[in-house]
This record gives C-alpha cells, sequence and structure tokens, in this order.
C-alpha cells in the first residue's frame, strides 16, 4: 500500500508539474530579435492572441495518426510488449469530432502481464468562440485489472481557456452513465465527471498532450476512477514521430484480489497522415 501511493503521487506530482510548465508558458510574449544598441528606444514587443486567424489551417480536413510500438528481450528474461493505436481528429466551423482506439499487449516468460484495450468518439458543438457542448462516449477493458468492460456515455459542457493554432486547453464535465463489468458483479450507475485536456506545438518538432479526468459515482462516494496521461511528442521525419506517453489509472474501488493504482509507460512511433 505505502508503494502503491507513493507511485501514484509521484504520478500526479508530475502530471500536475507539466501541467503548470505548459499553462504558465501561454503567457510568454515574443520580443522581435533586435542587436543591442545605446538606443533609448524599445523594441517592440508582440503578444501572441490565442484567438488569431491561422492562414495556413485548412478548415475541415481531418488530422490522423497512427501508432505502433514493440519491444522484447530473449535470454535470461523473454518478454514482448506490443502497442498499437489509431486516432483522427477534425475541426469544421463549430463542429469538433474527435475518434481513438488503441490495444496494449505484453508477456513475462509468457504469461500475459499486460492485456488493455481503449476506444471513444467525441463530437463537440461551439457555442460561443471558447463554450461547447457535446456528447461522447468511451469504452475500456483491462483483462489484468478484471475488468471486463466500462463503458461511459457522456454528455458534456465545456470552455476553450485557450485555443490557437498551436495550443488546445480545455476544462469540461457533465452527467455521464456508466456501465461496466468488474470482477463478478455488473453494475451501471450515474457518475458525474470532470476533465481538462491540453494540446501544445511547444515547436516545429516537439509537443505534449495533457489530459486528466475524474468519475464520480453518486451512489456509492468511496468508487471513484481518476484517468491521467501525459504525452511528450517529437518529430523524426516530416510524417513520423517518437512518442512517449505516461498513463495512470487510479480504481478506487478495484476487482477483488486487485490494485488501485495502474501505471504504465509507453514508447510509440507515430504517423501522421
Amino acid at each position: 500500500m505505502y508503494r502503491e501511493n507513493i507511485m501514484r503521487n509521484h504520478t500526479l506530482l508530475l502530471a500536475s508539474f507539466f501541467l503548470f510548465v505548459n499553462v504558465f508558458s501561454l503567457q510568454f510574449v515574443h520580443a522581435d530579435p533586435a542587436t543591442p544598441t545605446l538606443s533609448d528606444e524599445a523594441p517592440e514587443i508582440k503578444i501572441d492572441d490565442p484567438w488569431a486567424h491561422d492562414e495556413d489551417f485548412k478548415e475541415g480536413e481531418w488530422q490522423s495518426t497512427a501508432s505502433l510500438g514493440f519491444n522484447m528481450t530473449d535470454g535470461n528474461s523473454n518478454t514482448t510488449l506490443f502497442t498499437a493505436g489509431l486516432s483522427s481528429e477534425m475541426e469544421k466551423g463549430k463542429n469538433i469530432w474527435r475518434f481513438k482506439g488503441e490495444h496494449s499487449f505484453g508477456e513475462d516468460d509468457n504469461e500475459t502481464n499486460l492485456d488493455q484495450s481503449e476506444a471513444l468518439a467525441e463530437y463537440k458543438r461551439l457555442i460561443t468562440e471558447r463554450m461547447y457542448y457535446g456528447l461522447g462516449t468511451k469504452y475500456t477493458r483491462d483483462d489484468i485489472a478484471d475488468l471486463k468492460y466500462r463503458v461511459w456515455i457522456n454528455p458534456v459542457l465545456g470552455y476553450f481557456l485557450y485555443k490557437n493554432k498551436d495550443v488546445k486547453f480545455n476544462i469540461e464535465g457533465g452527467p455521464s452513465y456508466v456501465f461496466e463489468e468488474q470482477g463478478d458483479d455488473t453494475n451501471d450507475y450515474f457518475a458525474p465527471r470532470f476533465g481538462e485536456r491540453l494540446s501544445y506545438a511547444v515547436s516545429k518538432t516537439a509537443s505534449i498532450l495533457h489530459e486528466a479526468y475524474v468519475t464520480l459515482d453518486t451512489t456509492d462516494s468511496d468508487n471513484y476512477i481518476i484517468e491521467a496521461r501525459l504525452g511528450l511528442s517529437t518529430t523524426v521525419t516530416e510524417t513520423i514521430s517518437l512518442v512517449i506517453t505516461i498513463e495512470d489509472i487510479y480504481d478506487n474501488v478495484p476487482a477483488e484480489g486487485r490494485v488501485r493504482n495502474d501505471l504504465g509507460m509507453f514508447s510509440t512511433l507515430s504517423l501522421a497522415f
């Protein structure tokens, strides 16, 4: 239990640190480069407009990526780890679509130690330049955690705190409903869900993705789920990137015989198309 709490606290601290750095950096101002002189004239200061139009942005095009990761050891230890995923997003007018699917599988000495899948579909429509409403659904399973399935139905109301061609930072919440089969129990319950998502193109070759969500069971105050993800991406070629992702899922009421916290770190190659 002590080790579990330490791992969870370290993960939350790491995610919070990166989120703080990212949000703080949004306030950064860029001064035009100038050769130092003895002149009293101050250099021109330009402040980024978070709602500025991007002349290179092509509205209505799908932005899609396929990711693949594979690790293997042989000899004194025999391990394999395979991860694959596909995601796609599009913004057109006031409409925003997002789809994602992922699967991970691992073995250690021919014994399965990782077998999980996730899929989601989301639609958002802007009410104003910053506020939106939407509807989403998410499916997840984890054989090692004895979670046969968990499905969320998520109507949301959200707000973009910052949004331009390089940065999208939004918060949202809504009255979700959850269906799940975990261990020997099958449940469904009303569960308010709140979260935030930040995608930040730090430069032309590096980007950061951070998201965190909390699901609360209204029928059992002890039953709550915290999901957090931090992804760091750097380009290898024009279309291929190396992505390192840290995921932490904390289920306060896990299946019998399972621990509350699952922490994972994955490296994949991502192809944009």
